[in-house]
């Protein structure tokens, strides 16, 4: 019994991580909002791992949703959650931990707001260059800190 039950959990593991991409995007980091606004030079950037899930739908392009997590940081049972739920109904996810959201929550750094939006549309800009993804049908949903995110990315 035990093993059937072992060899299920391995399999929706593979399953899972199958779909799962997770690459490297580069973000401006801004020092306010003026600077972002402008498109000006950034002070300077970071490089963030986002992870990139497909649902199982067996079409060629999904619409996508990222998922801004709350201050405290990604948590697989708050934003991942959502994310599985949003994939079941057919959309593809994009999570990734926010270096922003870092800076803000440790010593409270002046453009952490501006650097966190420009995080979101670095999101955007992967998602609308990935072919697997619909451009026009991508979403943002976030929750506290991320719920702030993407209101001020909108």
């Amino acid at each position: 019994m035990r093993l059937h039950l072992v060899i299920a959990l391995a399999l929706v593991a593979l399953s899972v991580s199958a779909t799962a991409q997770t690459v490297l995007v580069q973000s401006p980091r801004y020092a306010d909002f003026r600077q972002l606004m402008a498109r000006e030079a950034p002070a300077d950037s970071v490089t963030i791992p986002m992870t990139l899930r497909l649902p199982d739908t067996g079409q060629d392009r999904h619409p996508a949703i990222v998922i801004v997590h709350t201050i405290a940081g990604y948590l697989e049972a708050n934003e991942g959650w959502h994310a599985e739920e949003f994939r079941r109904a057919g959309f593809a996810t994009l999570t990734y931990s926010s270096d922003a959201a870092l800076r803000l929550r440790e010593a409270g750094t002046p453009g952490s707001w501006a650097a966190a939006v420009a995080e979101a549309y670095a999101a955007f800009r992967f998602l609308a260059d990935h072919p697997r993804i619909d451009a026009k049908r991508i979403a943002i949903v976030g929750f506290s800190f991320g719920g702030e995110v993407a209101k001020l990315r909108t």
